[in-house]
């Protein structure tokens, strides 16, 4: 039986290049991007190159704690069993900057956003 797996940050990297191979392995991989505009060109781009893969994408910007929840009721409701969680969205900023829930960015998605 196939695993089912959401990885965070899904959309370049190391995240993009994790759910093309465990595709490619057969397992079931919840692309996440923080748009749809931003997580459909990743999704067709998956999808070429491993066609017989179950790829979906689910989107949310991590850094506000409200849509971490939507993310979360999109993924429930595509699947009954999620057995891997990578939490692989992160970020360091030069800057600081505060989320739309009043936490600093780092903090927000780094961290608090895993626990939400």
């Amino acid at each position: 039986m196939s695993k089912t797996i959401l990885i965070t940050g899904s959309s370049t990297g190391i995240g993009k290049a994790g759910a093309l191979e465990l595709g490619r392995r057969g397992w079931k991989v919840f692309v996440h991007a923080r748009s749809t505009e931003r997580g459909i060109p990743v999704l067709d781009e998956l999808k070429q190159n491993a066609p017989n893969a179950d790829f979906s994408l689910v989107t949310g910007d991590v850094s506000s704690m409200e849509q971490v929840k939507s993310l979360a009721k999109q993924v429930k409701e595509q699947t009954n069993t999620l057995d891997v969680l990578w939490n692989n969205a992160g970020l360091t900023l030069n800057e600081r900057q505060v989320s739309v829930d009043g936490w600093e960015m780092t903090m927000a998605i780094n961290h608090l956003a895993h626990s939400c």
